[in-house]
This record gives C-alpha cells, sequence and structure tokens, in this order.
C-alpha cells in the first residue's frame, strides 16, 4: 500500500524544539538539528556532518537512517521505510478510531517498548508533546546502563513547565 509520509509527521513549526529535545541531551549532546518529528513520538535530527538519525523514543535508540538530508528525502519515498519509521498502520488506525492529535501532541506509549511494551493500538494514547519527551527521555537516561533483565522498582521524574 502507498502511504504519505507527510500523514504520519507533526508541523513542527509551533514546537519549542529546543524543549522537546531537553530530556535528550544525555544522548544528543546538543549536537543535532531536529528536523521531523512523527505522530508516533520519535525525532529525526540531523548530524553534524549532514547524516539523518532516528531517535525512536519507545527503545531510546539512535541509529542513523540516512547520509544526508536529500538522501532521507528519498528514502521516504520507499513504502518500507516509512513503515518502519514513522508507523502509519498504527498512527491511521488510531485515527480511525477517533483518537486525533491536537498541533502540540504526539502518540504515545502506555508502556514503552524498552520496559517491554509493544506496538498493539491499545498500548498508544494522545500525549502532549513535551510531557511525551521530556518522560521518555528521563525513563531511557535512568535505564541506558542497567542490564538486561534487572528489576526497576521505581522512575522517577523531573516535571517542566511550557
Amino acid at each position: 500500500m502507498t502511504r504519505n509520509y507527510k500523514q504520519c509527521i507533526k508541523d513542527i513549526n509551533n514546537i519549542d524544539l529546543e524543549d522537546i529535545c531537553s530530556d535528550w541531551q544525555w544522548l544528543l549532546n546538543n549536537e543535532y538539528l531536529l528536523v521531523m518529528v512523527s505522530k508516533s513520538g520519535d525525532m529525526f535530527l540531523s548530524g553534524k556532518n549532514g547524516e539523518i538519525s532516528r531517535l525512536d523514543t519507545g527503545k531510546g535508540q539512535l541509529e542513523i537512517v540516512a547520509q544526508s538530508l536529500n538522501e532521507f528525502i528519498n528514502a521516504l519515498e520507499d513504502t518500507g521505510n516509512i513503515e518502519d519509521w514513522l508507523l502509519p498502520s498504527i498512527v491511521l488506525n488510531l485515527i480511525q478510531n477517533g483518537l486525533l492529535l491536537k498541533e502540540n501532541e504526539v502518540y504515545s506509549y502506555r508502556i514503552m517498548p524498552i520496559l517491554h511494551g509493544d506496538y498493539s493500538l491499545t498500548n498508544f494514547v494522545v500525549t502532549n508533546i513535551y510531557v511525551h519527551f521530556s518522560i521518555t527521555g528521563q525513563i531511557c537516561k535512568q535505564l541506558k546502563e542497567l542490564p538486561d533483565g534487572t528489576k526497576i522498582a521505581k522512575i522517577s521524574f523531573v516535571p517542566h513547565n511550557h
């Protein structure tokens, strides 16, 4: 099925980009510029060499997906890349089920994949974009050095004012 990737991305013109990246700087090191945000709550960023990386906020992983912005735009013509990076099947199902996003919202996880959450429709919830990136960034930072299988008793959050 051909999908238009623009159905799955946020308009970031009125979003405080520095703010949504702030709780991810432990991974980004202020070396990236935000290029795109998916409705499914991931970031696409340009690195200092022009490469484009995807920040998977559900797993806390940063992965290069293209060597340049042009290569990235071309890669978005491939339905396999769109499906992997933007989760259009999930996004469109959520919309069809009445979960519509406002300007400052994304789909976030009830239970993040890093905490063994899945990609089922029932595991997604409409969330304020600032809250989503803050909470996922803080959780992934706290979990980054724990060995697999570690029992987690407590996760703490630092609230931000928006």
